[in-house]
């Protein structure tokens, strides 16, 4: 999980550089941003939903009940993630409408938010928590919860997740 939060941080850390760097009405650079974007927040939702359907629940019957407090700070966590996530969405939808250098602008102020919100760890609560009580996951069950997932993702990429063909070429 670590690599691809990294991933998620990485490339929606580099997107508000070069969107506020795109020319008022350069339609073609907005649409290959907006394509990426759209990729990688699309991929970014699709992970936290998975965790919010498996993880947290798994998280919140096997934790001990000293622990339940960091699974919820982290599951407040996820809840202003998908908050700004569809702050971002809107904001992408304005500026590929209008090319506009303003809605750009909002579009990557509110992607420096959505990465600072992803950077955030669960503070001096969370770093008490996991250090008195060691990390939740040996009592959640990982081992099966990462097979759930190899099974769901492949079933989403026989599907076709939204993007895939984007990755195909």
């Amino acid at each position: 999980m670590i690599s691809i939060h990294r991933v998620f941080r990485r490339e929606l850390g580099l997107l508000p550089a070069s969107i506020r760097q795109v020319a008022a009405g350069d339609r073609r650079r907005v649409k290959i941003l907006a394509d990426h974007l759209g990729l990688v927040a699309g991929g970014l939702h699709t992970h936290h939903t998975h965790e919010d359907e498996m993880m947290w629940p798994l998280l919140q019957q096997r934790v001990p009940a000293e622990l339940e407090p960091l699974v919820d700070l982290m599951e407040e966590q996820h809840e202003r993630v998908a908050d700004l996530g569809e702050r971002v969405q809107q904001h992408l939808a304005a500026w590929t409408a209008s090319a506009a250098g303003s809605d750009g602008a909002r579009l990557a102020d509110a992607l420096d938010d959505l990465v600072a919100a992803l950077c955030e760890t669960p503070g001096r609560r969370g770093i008490a928590l996991a250090a008195d009580h060691g990390p939740p996951h040996p009592a959640a069950g990982v081992g099966r919860l990462r097979a759930r997932w190899r099974v769901q993702y492949a079933q989403e990429s026989a599907d076709g997740l939204p993007g895939h063909d984007a990755l195909r070429g």
